[in-house]
């Protein structure tokens, strides 16, 4: 019922566990920048839905396109955002979400404790020993990025250097919060190809 996406058709009789074959569609590959200027395609638009209907995926429903690089992502006439190849998909609890949620919430607030809290959660550890050395970690952490401006901050660079935090603290995350963090990153990627100026941190706050 999204207006702004477009799923192509699948062939069933044509597709098996190996392979996927999909209606052709005639579209521009969304990093063609000049393509999409030729097409009189909004950039900015286009970048703010790609985010939109991503976070959507993630936050609104936990099932996603898991890799939404610029060859899985073509733009129709209309601004109209088509992905392409659905042979990897990722799911993410609602339990997880929230925590991943209270995690960034935390980064926003500069909380150390909050964002411990939160990936000892994701990790499914609480002992005081993970948790006394991973918030020495996470505050050493804030301090060396609180004084970056907003416009700066990558979302999935600060994510990542969180979660090699818990790779330190011999804390083990489960394998879909990575794939969900590849998603946003091949996200992040993308949408500042189109639109430098993107804040795909301020895009993900309604959601939160």
């Amino acid at each position: 019922e999204e207006k702004t996406i477009y799923v192509p058709k699948v062939y069933y009789t044509a597709s098996n566990s190996r392979v996927l074959t999909m209606e052709y569609i005639d579209a521009i590959k969304a990093s063609r920048l000049d393509q999409l200027a030729e097409a009189k395609l909004d950039r900015t638009e286009i970048a703010s839905r790609i985010a939109d209907l991503v976070m959507k995926q993630i936050f609104e429903f936990g099932f996603f396109h898991a890799d939404p690089h610029p060859g899985n992502i073509h733009i129709l006439p209309g601004n109209r955002i088509c992905f392409l190849d659905f042979g990897l998909m990722g799911f993410v609890d609602i339990r997880t979400r929230e925590t991943f949620v209270d995690m960034v919430w935390g980064i926003a607030r500069r909380n150390e404790i909050s964002v411990s809290n939160a990936l000892l959660k994701l990790a499914a550890s609480d002992s005081e020993r993970s948790r006394e050395g991973l918030e020495a970690d996470v505050a050493d952490f804030m301090h060396q990025h609180f004084y970056r401006p907003a416009g700066e901050m990558k979302f999935a660079k600060l994510v990542t250097e969180l979660f090699e935090l818990t790779t330190k603290n011999r804390l083990r995350l489960p394998p879909d919060i990575f794939v969900m963090l590849k998603a946003l990153s091949l996200t992040e990627e993308l949408v500042r190809h189109l639109n430098p100026q993107h804040n795909l941190v301020e895009q993900a706050e309604p959601f939160m």
